[in-house]
């Protein structure tokens, strides 16, 4: 199958425009971790609001009140510690902002590598393409390989960002615990898989021309290499289909072979654990804010209890106050002026009402009073709502980002270990997308502060620092 001249310049370029735009994507996201995020203080205190101290003179609606309060701190702690757990590691978390870090890091190493494209490619090589802009060597093309090959760094790094989520959220696992245990070996596993596998490319001469750039590939490209040797010893001479002769590999003898067990064996596997990891992530969120609706609704039900009794208690209060004015003995009438209120009259009389005005006008009435809690309630549920759902979206933007960059190299080789020939459409979408994940995963980063998190009371902290 050949190529017209203006799809070779198109699959040429096309990783090209893709690698810029991931090494500004990925260059972004370090310089902010690097120069802000890892030298903030670790841990950033819940603000809650405590609740006001009632007055001397208590009443029911002051004690309604302060049970509402009381209810409602214990409601935003919950919060705090359950439905915002996601929001506050992120804006706090050291070990997330270091593996983002080392997955920007490689980003820029692999999209760099991509940059380049057929550039790296030795002019004579041989291709079932043709390749366009091809004017490198065998040495162009080793370095070249050698750096892509050192880009299955960043499937891994998304691999250990869902396990974090994972470990933190569902789990219940500390800062302290992944930055001891889990982070360490996961740094160094993916350093070591990373470097081993694209140093022993070198040493093996894996590197070659792979049509879009260099990578693990044989060279001849039509070789016969030794895991699959030949029936007869003629076919190493000569094939009867196309009548060309086959020879032994000069470079990259079973890279077949190599290709699934340096990149395409991990990378399936990663697949699978990152949607399942993000699943369980958004499960256990979502039982959370399950639990935490129904408290709520338990919290609702004992503010409305409060209230009636509230209102059974102020309706007596008044009867018992109208029957002590009632009872009160009349002054004396034998003289036809009005006699002057005297001093005892004034104090039991004037200032005790004086005094209920004052108590009416300090204390908020019950029906005030349970309108604002279950106003509170249903804020504090949008709340819980509103951070569930960025849970569930920031992992599945982090998802996509991962499995938008390597659908299409998935489906490409997927065809030709089936030994179909893709359409020169796929072979595009290959060369577009996998060099573009570092700028997917800057707007997946930098997303939560255009479109940060509302805050429906001011008691209620939501960092959101994706």
């Amino acid at each position: 199958m050949s190529w017209t001249p203006t799809q070779q310049a198109a699959i040429a370029i096309a990783p090209k425009v893709s690698g810029m735009l991931s090494i500004i994507g990925s260059c972004c996201i370090v310089y902010d971790i690097v120069c802000f995020q890892l030298r903030r203080q670790d841990g950033v205190p819940t603000v809650i609001t405590s609740p006001e101290t009632p007055p001397q003179k208590t009443s029911c609606c002051s004690i309604l009140s302060f049970c509402s309060n009381i209810s409602c701190a214990r409601i935003n702690n919950s919060i705090s510690k359950s439905t915002s757990k996601f929001t506050s590691i992120l804006a706090t978390s050291t070990s997330h902002h270091r593996i983002i870090l080392g997955m920007s890091i490689s980003d820029c190493i692999i999209s760099c590598a991509h940059f380049f494209s057929s550039w790296p490619i030795p002019a004579d090589a041989d291709s079932e393409f043709s390749i366009y802009g091809n004017i490198g060597n065998t040495m162009t093309c080793s370095a070249q390989g050698f750096f892509i090959q050192l880009g299955i760094m960043v499937p891994l790094y998304n691999s250990l960002l869902v396990l974090y989520f994972v470990l933190t959220i569902r789990r219940g696992w500390t800062e302290a615990d992944f930055q001891q245990y889990a982070g360490p070996i996961g740094h160094t596993l993916i350093w070591i898989f990373g470097l081993g596998t694209a140093v022993a490319g070198l040493f093996l001469n894996l590197y070659n021309n792979a049509n879009l750039w260099c990578w693990i590939a044989s060279y001849p490209q039509d070789c016969v290499q030794t895991f699959q040797p030949p029936v007869d010893e003629s076919d190493y001479l000569f094939d009867a289909i196309d009548g060309s002769t086959k020879e032994p590999c000069d470079r990259g003898d079973n890279s077949f072979i190599y290709r699934f067990a340096f990149w395409y064996g991990p990378l399936w596997l990663m697949f699978p654990w990152v949607v399942l990891g993000m699943t369980l992530v958004y499960l256990h969120v979502l039982k959370q804010d399950k639990k935490m609706e129904s408290y709520l609704i338990d919290y609702t039900e004992k503010v409305t209890d409060m209230h009636e009794k509230a209102k059974q208690m102020e309706a007596q209060h008044r009867r018992m106050s109208k029957h002590a004015e009632e009872s009160r003995p009349d002054k004396d009438d034998d003289t036809s002026l009005p006699a002057e209120p005297s001093m005892t009259d004034l104090s039991t009389g004037d200032i005790s009402e004086r005094e209920r005005m004052d108590s009416s006008q300090s204390h908020p009435n019950s029906t005030t009073v349970h309108d604002q809690a279950i106003q509170t309630c249903n804020e504090l549920k949008r709340t819980a709502r509103v951070r569930s759902n960025a849970v569930a979206l920031q992992g599945i933007f982090y998802m996509l980002a991962f499995l938008a960059s390597y659908m299409f190299s998935t489906v490409v080789r997927s065809m030709q270990l089936a030994e179909k020939q893709p359409h020169w459409s796929l072979f595009f979408m290959f060369a577009l997308l996998k060099p573009l994940q570092g700028l997917m995963n800057g707007f997946v980063y930098f997303r939560p502060r255009f479109f940060p998190v509302p805050k429906n009371r001011p008691n209620i902290s939501a960092p959101m620092s994706a």
